[in-house]
């Protein structure tokens, strides 16, 4: 959970006189719209960042442009190759490690419309509204947008809202019955009572908490498994790892908080250390490697 302002582009004409220079685009007239689609584009930051602004009428709305809804979309589903080596840039290339919505430990290998594109299709193209995402927060934020039950914008945009960069999570690991447990909490420093609700709401959205604890409890798992199969200092590796993050993702990177649990955690390290296997797994095999013709 972060603002990732590098990624903001101010290339939005070239992707869109991209998008409709193809034929299909033509076949419609979509080159018609270009004056309309780039005086939307203008309003873009002012949409996003009002947090309890609901998303404006689509100039698709109307009934002169309704038809031309799906076409436009369809520049994104099916796009001309150009457009597309665009596209796998900006879901490749990012340098990401962790999910900007989320903290999610993990490359985030999917685009997201902040703005989803069934509601205001005139962003369908627009660079700064695709978001990298990770597939975990992808079916979860699906079309959603704006809460009329909380009157607020329900997620914060990675690459405008300084909001992410407020929170910061807490994970909290102890030792009962045998047992690693975790809670998880939340800090911000703002002290704006509306922002607090927005990133509540951003957090609650996206089920941040529930996904952190099964993480945790993965996490957990997964280096009990390890200790009870091979020999190794288990304190060593988790200083390793988390010694490989950047100080900015100390405060929502999952991995980061959670290994800086574990260690600063004198019961549950204890406990880590004392698991070791019962008889050593990993004996070399002696016997002679063939190669397989494939």
């Amino acid at each position: 959970m972060k603002i990732i302002k590098a990624l903001l582009t101010q290339d939005e004409k070239i992707w869109l006189n991209l998008g409709l220079a193809c034929k299909k685009a033509r076949d419609v007239s979509l080159p018609t719209l270009k004056k309309e689609i780039c005086e939307k584009y203008n309003d873009y930051v002012y949409i996003v960042n009002g947090l309890d602004n609901n998303l404006p009428e689509s100039m698709f709305s109307s009934e002169a442009n309704s038809d031309l809804k799906k076409h436009f979309i369809d520049l994104y589903n099916y796009p001309t190759s150009r457009l597309k080596e665009l596209l796998i840039s900006k879901r490749r290339e990012h340098a990401l490690t962790s999910c900007p919505y989320c903290g999610n430990p993990t490359i985030p290998d999917t685009l997201d419309h902040f703005i989803p594109k069934d509601k205001l299709a005139e962003y369908s193209i627009y660079p700064n509204n695709l978001v990298p995402q990770c597939r975990s927060c992808a079916p979860i934020k699906s079309n959603k947008y704006f809460s009329q039950e909380n009157d607020l914008v329900m997620f914060a945009h990675p690459f405008y809202s300084t909001l992410l960069d407020n929170v910061i999570i807490e994970i909290i690991s102890s030792l009962d019955e045998g047992k690693v447990t975790f809670q998880v909490k939340f800090s911000t420093r703002t002290d704006n009572v509306q922002e607090q609700r927005a990133i509540i709401l951003h957090i609650i959205s996206l089920k941040v908490k529930e996904r952190i604890l099964v993480y945790c409890d993965k996490e957990i798992k997964k280096w009990i498994r390890k200790l009870k199969n091979t020999n190794f200092n288990i304190e060593q590796v988790l200083h390793a790892r988390y010694s490989e993050h950047d100080l900015h993702e100390a405060r929502s990177n999952w991995e980061f908080v959670l290994y800086r649990s574990l260690l600063e955690n004198d019961s549950v390290m204890q406990y880590l250390k004392s698991i070791s296997p019962d008889e050593q797994q990993n004996q070399s095999d002696d016997r002679e490697l063939i190669t397989l013709n494939i």
